[in-house]
């Protein structure tokens, strides 16, 4: 779920985290988390909405695709958020040309 939240005069777009609906790759979730960086940064920033999950028997591996430290330790999300691993990762979908 997405939604765009607005304070005072700034737009931050939130993202709810890096889940899918498909057994998701680790080089699907690497591009996954730098084109949902890419697409939310043009506004004022974004939020990951979890920083941190449980890692338990319990939970399973629900914090793969849900917790942002994790995400950082697998490596999908780069230690500054302000970095990508690969910046063009959208630029095949991109329509160049106007019309």
């Amino acid at each position: 779920m997405r939604f765009k939240l607005k304070l005072a005069n700034y737009h931050f777009r939130i993202e709810w985290g890096l889940p899918t609906q498909f057994n998701a790759t680790d080089a699907f979730l690497n591009d996954w988390a730098d084109s949902q960086k890419l697409q939310y940064s043009q506004d004022a920033g974004w939020i990951h909405w979890n920083f941190k999950i449980e890692i338990s028997a319990l939970a399973g591996d629900l914090a793969r695709q849900w917790s942002y430290t994790e995400g950082v330790r697998r490596g999908y999300f780069t230690r500054d958020p302000a970095a990508y691993h690969n910046a063009s990762v959208c630029d095949q979908w991109r329509n160049t040309t106007s019309t």
